[in-house]
């Protein structure tokens, strides 16, 4: 992609199921769907799907971590076009959360924003 050309959110979508069906089922990282971080952000769920997704060789408890990518259009107006995107990652071996963003640093306000959220998102839950 040409600097500062853009992608549609589906076509992003796409590359990211791809990437999650190439990490093996013994792995232990999971890269969640696009729109489980969207339901985070939102603190909407669809809990049957949710499960689903830690099926008995995908447990919480025999993972190291959690990626979820986050794909955020910086131009309000244009919601489907994707402007950047960055990786939400919940470490569980380590007992952290991490922000792998190229573009920001965690002190972003936008940025801030939407991880705070994020994080509250999945302590509640």
């Amino acid at each position: 992609m040409k600097p500062g050309g853009w992608l549609h959110t589906a076509v992003m979508e796409i590359g990211i199921m791809a990437i999650a069906k190439n990490i093996p089922e013994t792995a232990k990282k999971i890269v969640m769907p696009l729109r489980i971080s969207t339901w985070l952000q939102e603190l909407e769920f669809d809990w049957k799907e949710l499960k689903a997704l830690f099926r008995s060789s995908r447990r919480l408890d025999r993972q190291d971590m959690v990626m979820f990518p986050i794909i955020q259009a910086l131009n309000p107006k244009a919601k489907d076009v994707v402007h950047h995107y960055w990786l939400f990652n919940i470490n569980i071996r380590d007992k952290q959360f991490r922000i792998l963003d190229s573009w920001r640093t965690i002190e972003d306000k936008v940025l801030k924003k939407c991880y705070q959220a994020i994080i509250a998102s999945i302590r509640i839950h």
